[in-house]
């Protein structure tokens, strides 16, 4: 099962904030969330996602390759931006895609 972790460098009521590349975060000034909900249609095609501090409340994808593919949705609303090249509002945030395995339990001893 994988995750889809994104970095924000500032955290806002209603809005993920200013994004920078995972080779920027130095000295905790990026925060890490994790995808929580997305729609790349929402708000007339310009895209709305939910993060979340909670790896066990972040989407799950199957695959590595989903994750890719969940970033790389362009809006069936607004395909194209004005410069002409696919519109895909997540490709907005640098992620880092991350294999998650819950704990199954305690352990027992």
């Amino acid at each position: 099962m994988w995750l889809m972790q994104i970095a924000v460098d500032q955290i806002q009521p209603g809005t993920a904030g200013k994004v920078r590349h995972m080779s920027d975060i130095v000295g905790g000034k990026v925060t890490l969330l994790w995808l929580k909900s997305f729609d790349a249609d929402a708000l007339d095609g310009r895209g709305s996602i939910t993060m979340t501090d909670l790896p066990e409340d972040a989407m799950r994808f199957d695959s590595l390759a989903a994750v890719f593919e969940c970033w790389k949705t362009q809006s069936t609303v607004v395909p194209l931006r004005d410069d002409g090249r696919p519109n895909r509002p997540l490709t907005a945030y640098s992620i880092q895609p991350v294999e998650w395995r819950p704990c199954s339990g305690h352990a027992s001893g």
